[in-house]
Order: structure tokens, then sequence, then C-alpha cells
């Protein structure tokens, strides 16, 4: 079809797919190199920055006089005993709970450490129960005046905060201080930091380990591995239990284990074609459940059938009556489709904030929290998004994440993200010299906190790459290329495909102090031959990429040998392919390749070749413009060019009569699979379109 409608297609994607939905699809692909089409861009300025938030008052090294306190349960704790260090919350009681919650998931990481919070009756009930099984070492101090007095004689004349928090050792000396407001990350990384401080530090005697000694030999895919068994607990097990079952529970069944496939990063062109065949014979059982048909609506958006997957997305909130799932399962059904007024109503987003909040406490099987994650988008729920919801999300996203019992990794890792970001939209994307004292001032005060919450997230979990791809990004600010390097090996380490590669690239430009040539020999590492089994060779490739975003030049994408070396790597990756599956992918990344280093005849004719073995799914949410040119080349291809010029030109004249039976004509000559969706979304894009193949839906149609 013509070009422009893939901007409107473009434009219905971001209508349809926000949140949960698309960042299932893309953010999962993020744990391998994206395609050989996504742009490359420096840190900017968000449209909507927060002001800098300003240093905290140094209370570090001052003395508290030692003191006794009784804690709610009749035990006695003795402030500077010489013996253990105490963290003290100190605030109100109706967020004693929130507080606790935190505290609790701190204590397992810092057994040195006694936690106390301290109340007063006067400030009110406590608003919710406290966390059950509290660990002896976090205890509640209720009519805390003694501490109150004691704190503010170390205060002086600062003023006293709603809300304070302080970590003293043993000897009664002030560890660290924090209050709302301040460059303090959040309550619990501020505490733990003076324990944590030297892992934020490069070790002095830091020399680079070759990328691929850096995963034990058949650990590079481990992530991969589990995530296939997350997304069947996630989707399958979980339709078992809480489901709304019926005659459609068979379909549902196929259905469901081949969409953790896809969304797993197994959506090949099979797979593809085959999650859209079993979603429509699901909806040919008019099914109810309300995930069930929000992942139908996953797999018609992936093959971009668009117009089908956004009736879905209306439909299915108004289902979640219908069966008995968890916050965890429905949250993002309360956002879709966000730019909807009609369905994007006040009290169904409220609904969603709070799932949203419950969706973050309670259990997580061993590596959900990084699902998790993934799924919220890799820091991109703290983007602001248009519509209905504009404006609301960000601080709604911030309560959800102070949520009694929210896991303290995701809290952690999302709130450095969210430091990092202010910091980095308070500099700007100015050169140094065109940026101001105090912009500098907010990025290292915001990257300063940032770096706490990171460090607690690493702490926690340092199997899970995430916190250490946003040290990346933090380390960029100093251009300590010693520093850069070492937190991208730990990402890299915990997993070959993270999106840590890219940060590097990015943090290697020359502007952040960094070259071209640093990059370079960078993306010669990840392609050795040991990592052939791996995404890390495509480096090369995105590497030029990164130069040509830098210098804003074609001409590194057009280097001959730089496009050569990249060919030849993939040649051997692909003669090396463990499946069928994965060949298809790396022969059409490899048509990407050749199609962005201009070499159109080259890629067409190889397009053709792969035709419906053509796995369009390796660009990931890249670059759309190449993807609308390869969708031409193969309805032209497989259609004909001057037949589909035609019934394009009745198109664009407006005659959309003459238009809809031109394509109807055309789609039964099509032999592509691909050819055929296209088809199908045109039709159902034009006036008096919807849904034609309801018929063709049914079991065996």
């Amino acid at each position: 079809m013509d070009k422009s409608r893939a901007g409107r297609v473009v434009a219905i994607v971001l209508g349809c797919i926000v949140l949960y939905g698309a960042l299932c699809v893309w953010a999962v692909r993020r744990t391998r190199p994206r395609g050989p089409v996504q742009g490359q861009v420096a840190p900017t300025a968000p449209t909507a920055v927060a002001p800098p938030i300003t240093a905290p008052p140094d209370m570090t090294g001052k003395q508290i006089s030692p003191l006794e306190v009784r804690t709610a349960d009749g035990r006695t704790v003795r402030l500077a005993d010489g013996r253990q260090a105490v963290a003290l919350w100190v605030g109100p009681a109706p967020q004693v709970a929130q507080a606790m919650g935190g505290l609790k998931q701190l204590a397992a990481v810092l057994p040195q450490v006694r936690f106390l919070l301290v109340t007063d009756a006067s400030d009110g009930p406590i608003s919710a129960p406290l966390p059950e099984g509290a660990a002896p070492a976090v205890a509640l101090v209720s009519g805390g005046d003694k501490v109150r007095e004691a704190l503010g004689a170390v205060l002086g004349s600062h003023p006293r905060q709603n809300t304070e928090w302080w970590l003293i050792d043993g000897s009664g000396t002030v560890l660290a201080f924090g209050e709302p407001g301040t460059g303090a990350a959040m309550m619990e990384a501020e505490l733990a930091w003076p324990y944590l401080r030297q892992a934020a530090e490069t070790p002095p005697d830091f020399r680079p380990t070759p990328v691929d000694k850096l995963c034990p030999d058949g650990a590079n895919r481990r992530w991969q591995n589990g995530g296939l068994a997350l997304w069947r607990h996630r989707l399958v097990a979980a339709y078992g239990a809480y489901g709304h079952h019926g005659a459609w529970d068979e379909p549902v069944s196929a259905f469901l284990e081949e969409q953790c496939r896809g969304l797993d990063g197994h959506d090949t062109a099979g797979n593809l074609d085959l999650r859209v065949d079993l979603a429509d014979k699901v909806l040919a059982t008019e099914c109810d459940d309300p995930v069930v048909v929000y992942q139908c609506g996953m797999a018609l958006a992936a093959a971009g059938l668009y117009h089908r997957a956004h009736d879905l997305f209306v439909r299915a909130p108004k289902l979640v009556d219908h069966a008995h799932y968890p916050a965890r399962d429905l949250y993002a059904l309360s956002f879709l489709p966000y730019d909807d007024p009609r369905v994007a109503t006040p009290a169904l987003l409220d609904v969603g904030y709070t799932r949203f909040g419950e969706a973050l406490s309670g259990d997580f099987v061993p590596g959900e929290q990084r699902l998790e994650a993934l799924i919220m988008g890799g820091g991109q729920l703290w983007d602001e998004i248009p519509g209905p919801m504009e404006g609301q999300w960000q601080p709604h996203a911030v309560e959800a994440l102070a949520h009694p019992g929210a896991d303290l990794w995701l809290r952690a890792w999302a709130d450095g993200r969210a430091l990092a970001g202010r910091g980095w939209g308070a500099r700007g994307s100015a050169g140094a010299n065109q940026t101001s004292r105090e912009q500098f001032a907010g990025l290292d005060i915001c990257l300063s906190a940032a770096t706490k919450s990171l460090i607690l997230a690493w702490k926690l979990h340092p199997d899970f790459p995430e916190p250490s791809e946003a040290m990346v990004s933090v380390a960029m600010s100093h251009g300590d290329a010693a520093s850069l390097r070492f937190w991208a090996e730990r990402a890299l380490a915990a997993d070959i495909d993270t999106a840590a590669t890219d940060k590097l690239l990015r943090a290697l430009w020359p502007r952040w102090g960094g070259s071209h040539a640093a990059m370079k020999a960078f993306a010669q590492e990840m392609a050795s031959d040991a990592l052939a089994a791996t995404d890390a060779p495509l480096t090369l490739w995105r590497c030029q990429e990164s130069i040509a975003a830098d210098t804003q030049s074609d001409a590194p994408l057009r280097d001959g040998a730089a496009v050569d070396a990249m060919l030849a790597t993939l040649d051997k990756m692909i003669a090396a392919a463990a499946t069928p599956q994965r060949q298809d992918r790396l022969r059409t990344y490899r048509i990407a390749v050749l199609a962005r280093s201009g070499r159109d005849k080259e890629a067409s004719a190889a397009l053709t070749q792969l035709g419906n073995h053509l796995d369009l799914s390796v660009m990931g949410n890249g670059d759309e413009q190449l993807q609308a040119v390869f969708n031409l080349w193969l309805v032209h291809h497989d259609l004909g060019q001057q037949a589909v010029e035609k019934v394009d030109a009745q198109y664009k004249a407006g005659d959309y009569a003459a238009a809809r039976a031109g394509y109807e004509a055309l789609r039964p000559k099509a032999t592509l699979n691909a050819v055929r969706r296209q088809l199908d979304e045109t039709l159902a894009g034009l006036p008096g379109g919807g849904a034609r193949r309801k018929a063709e839906a049914a079991p065996g149609g």
C-alpha cells in the first residue's frame, strides 16, 4: 500500500497499544539487541521536567545522646549501645504501614542494622495493619517524644519535617539523614547507602574482562530460557487458576502456549501466523475471559491487525467481572485504549492505579520481578502519555510504587530510573559550553540520588541486569571510561543480550568523552565467534547505527567495509544457527542491513526469496519506515506493482468504494501471509470497514 498509510498505521499502534500491551512485546525484546532499524539518540529533556531536587542538609558525623526506647511489643532498645547500628524512620502514624513494608525487605539485606519506626499517637491512628511476619529487626516505637527530642537537638535550627529518616551507628554518630523533598533517594536506599557506597565505586585495580569470558558457557541464555516459564506462569497457570472457563478451553490452551512463546521473543514468522489463527479460533467461540481477549488483541496487533486489536482492547476491560484474576493480571486492562475518552474514563483509570499498586506487592516467583520490570517498559512508565491520562500517570505511578509491601527491587530500580531521568532533563542535551552551572548541579544531585537506589537494586538482585544498565547512563555523566566498562560488564555478565550494549555505545560518543574508535573496539569484542549463538555479534551493525546517530549522517551506514564485515558475520551466524527459526530471523536482519546500506536491489531480491519465512519481528519497534518499505516490496512482488498502484490511486482520490472493491479482488491472489494481513488491515481501516473475517475465524475455516 502507499507509504502515507504506514504513517496512519503507526498512529493507530500508538493509540491502541500502550503500557502493558506494547511493552510486553517491546520490552521483552530488549533482552536481545534490537534490529538494525533502531534509531539512537542522545539523552534529551522530556517535554515536562520536574524542578531539580535540592541537596539534603548534611548531618553526617553529628552525635546523638544515648537513650532507651520501648517497642510496641515490649522490648527495650538502646540507641548508641556501642554495638549495633540503628535506622530510624520518624513520621506520622498513617504512613507507618508503608514504611514498614520497605524496611522489612531492607532488613534482609542489612542484618547488621536494627530498624525502628517512630511515631506518636497524636499523629492519628495507623492507617493500615502492619505487614504480617515483621522481622524482629524491624519494630514500631509508639509515643516517640524522647526520640524526637533527641533528634531535634542534632538538627539544631534546621526545621523539623513531617517525615525523616536517620542511620546512627553504635557510637551514636549519624551516618545518613534524609527527608522528603531533598536530594535523598528513596528512604531504604538512603539508609543502606553507607553500607553499599563501596559497591558503586570502580575498583582501583579494575581491568576489563573480554566480553566472551563474562558468561560461562551455556549461561548467556538463562533469562530467555527462564522467561518462557515465567510467561507460562503469568498466562497459562493464571488462566487455569483464575480464568473464566467454558467451551473455549481447548483453543485457549493452545493459543496461550503460543502467545507465551511470542512474548518471550520466540515470535518467529511461523509462530506469528499460528498465533493469529489460534486467536481467531478463540474469538470464534465467543470467549469472554478478559485476559484471554486482551492477549488475542496483543497477537493481532503484533501481526499488524491494529483495528481488530483495538476493538478487543476496548472489550477486555468490560469482561473483568467474568473471572477472578488478581490485580497483577488485570491492571493493564484499565489503561487500554488510553487515547479513547469513551473508554479511558476517570473511574476506570482510578481502578487501574489501585490495581497497579497492588500488582507490585505480594509474593513473586523467582525472576518475576524482572518480568514485571520489562512489562513496565524499562522505566517508560515514567513517560507522560497523551489523552485522558495526561498529567496523571507519573504521580499515580509514584504512589503505586510506595504501596505497602511493594517489592523493594522494583521500587529501587524504578526510583533510580526516574531520578536519572530528572537529572538528564535538568541538564538538557546541549553541549557542555551551552549548559549552565545550575543545570550541571541539578544533574549531579539527581544522579547522586539515583545511584543510591540503583546500587540497592543491584545488591538485591545482581543477576538482573537492569540496575547495571541504568548505571552505565549514570557513569556517562562523569566521562569515566573505566566506570562505564565496569557497569556494562556487570550487566553483560547477567545477560549478554542486555540493552547495556546500546547504552555503552551511546556513552562512548565523543561528546561524552569517548570516541568512535572505542565504540568500534567494543563492537569487535561483541562479535567474537564464541558468542555466535547469541545476538551479541549484531553489535557490529548497531555500532555503525550509533555513529550515524552521533554524526547525524548516513555515511557510517554506507561504509562498504563495515557493511561487508557485518554481512560476513551474519553469514557465519546463519550457518551456525541451531534452528530454522533463528536462521529466518538472521536472514531478515541481513536484508535490513542491505536496505539500510543502500543496497535496495539485493535487499528486495532477498526479501522476496525469503517469502513467508520473513521475520519482521527482528526489528522490534524500530524503524517503521523501513518496515513499510519491506511491506511495499512484498505487496508489489506478490500482487504486481501496477495492480496495487491502480487501487492505491483510487484510495488517494477518495473513491473508497472502488478501493474497497479493488483490495477485495486482490486478496484471493495473495500468496504471502504478510500481504494478506496488510490487505485485511487496509480494508478494516476504510470507511465502512470492520472485522470482515468472522466467518473465516471459525475452527477449520
